[in-house]
């Protein structure tokens, strides 16, 4: 199984991410009893800081996982990209929670359920990618299946 290119992969990751802004933004809008130009003004600097983590998070959990096992991403056992996704998300809302007081003006707690509920709706939407990437990573050859 070949990995997609780059200018591939940045079109899937773009994508994805205006997918999700599409979502985020009115339900943002509509919990919280804001405009809609609010909401793009507090979601879309929280949604390019967990762009960006993600992508350092990704590189980073590579570097790490080749460092300690020498083994190829094609090679982990099929359970990793669990931890690599939880690792992100948890990192992730280190990054977001704070942002979301400041440029929000929200309290701690409807600031952390904010957080929480848009890391969870990144997480469910990139659920069916992922699970689609294992089932053909598993009946590609020379693939490590644990």
């Amino acid at each position: 199984m070949s990995s997609p290119s780059f200018a591939g992969r940045l079109f899937q990751t773009l994508f994805f991410e205006a997918v999700a802004l599409a979502l985020a933004i009115p339900l943002y809008s509509l919990a919280l009893d804001v405009s809609a130009r609010a909401a793009l003004t507090v979601v879309l600097p929280v949604a390019a800081v967990a762009f960006l983590w993600s992508g350092l998070h990704r590189l980073l959990f590579d570097w790490f996982d080749w460092h300690l096992t020498r083994r190829p991403d094609t090679m982990r056992p099929a359970g990793t990209w669990i931890v690599r996704s939880l690792s992100g998300a948890a990192t992730s809302l280190m990054l977001t929670f704070p942002m979301l007081i400041w440029l929000g003006a929200q309290p701690p707690r409807e600031a952390m359920l904010t957080a929480l509920a848009l890391a969870g709706l990144h997480w469910a939407l990139g659920l069916p990618a992922q699970l689609v990437r294992e089932r053909r990573r598993a009946a590609a050859p020379g693939t490590l299946m644990c």
